[in-house]
């Protein structure tokens, strides 16, 4: 697979053992397992950049990232959206329109057709750091 595309927001809110969760876990690589107890752990790819987060056996979060990190490689995969690792906050906001909220960090988006919400993270000196997305359903337990 070689793009984050908005297929793999149908995924958020899923359990972990169903058929559209279990092939983005198999084609993303996502392999690694990171405990938070009692209800959280993480699956992740280091290599590919990108990290899904369950609570209670739920896809609650897909973190992308966009740049690398201590302990992440920058994404490889094409952006949802038309979003490129380079755009500052100004182009974002012109490509996805008015955020919801935003400050100096990051810009918070409603994707209503999706269900989902995105919250994009700005590095200080322009361009993207990551990308969250999290179903509304599953922001709501």
């Amino acid at each position: 697979m070689s793009v984050i595309n908005v297929g793999v927001l149908t995924a958020l809110g899923q359990p972990e053992y169903a058929t559209p969760v279990q092939e983005l876990l198999t084609n993303f690589a996502l392999t690694e397992r990171l405990d938070d107890p009692p209800l959280r752990h993480y699956l992740v790819s280091r290599t590919n950049g990108l990290s899904f987060l369950f609570e209670d056996g739920l896809l609650l979060d897909i973190q992308v990232f966009v740049q690398h990190t201590k302990l992440f490689a920058a994404c490889p995969f094409e952006l949802p959206f038309g979003l490129r690792q380079e755009m500052n906050q100004i182009q974002v906001h012109q490509l996805l329109g008015e955020p919801i909220s935003c400050d100096a960090f990051d810009s918070r988006y409603v994707l209503s057709g999706h269900d989902a919400r995105l919250l994009i993270g700005h590095e200080t000196n322009g361009g993207i750091r990551y990308l969250s997305f999290e179903g509304i359903q599953t922001a709501a337990l």
